[in-house]
């Protein structure tokens, strides 16, 4: 847990990512350490080494209360790495453990739309917002979406 708040708080993912394999020596089966262990290294960047602790996780724990966690962070890796049919299915999955958690919705509303598969997209985005009216993103370059109309607050630049 120390390392998914060294990760989380402090955003010393390589301090964080060295505590949990530490915690996986110890313990090679703790699904706890592979699970949130994984989102420290989504966060770093490691999109790959996440994966594999993501699918390690739900080899070794496939009925974790957090599992879902293990499926969202798969979904992420697989968008990140342009595999989108992938991402909707681990995004799907993490729905299937945990419907009224947000992430799992908007990871698969990204997926479906990245696919161009935009009204399976819609009816996502539409879970998001049931379950979190105010929803918006921020991209790394300052812009905000909201969730309701999909349009940047601020103008495009050209």
């Amino acid at each position: 847990m120390a390392g998914f708040v060294v990760s989380l708080v402090e955003h010393d993912r390589p301090t964080a990512i060295e505590a949990f394999e530490s915690a996986l020596t110890l313990s090679p089966s703790c699904s706890i350490a592979l699970i949130l262990g994984r989102i420290a290294m989504g966060w770093a960047n490691e999109a790959e080494r996440a994966l594999e602790w993501g699918k390690r996780a739900v080899r070794l724990s496939p009925f974790d209360p957090l599992i879902y966690a293990a499926h969202i962070g798969l979904a992420v890796g697989h968008f990140a790495k342009g595999r989108y049919e992938a991402a909707v299915n681990a995004a799907r999955r993490a729905v299937q453990f945990n419907s009224g958690f947000s992430v799992p919705h908007w990871v698969l509303a990204a997926s479906l739309a990245a696919l161009g598969r935009i009204q399976e997209a819609r009816v996502a985005t539409a879970q998001v917002l049931a379950l979190v009216p105010n929803f918006t993103m921020r991209s790394p370059k300052g812009r905000t979406w909201k969730c309701k109309s999909m349009r940047s607050t601020r103008p495009r630049q050209q």
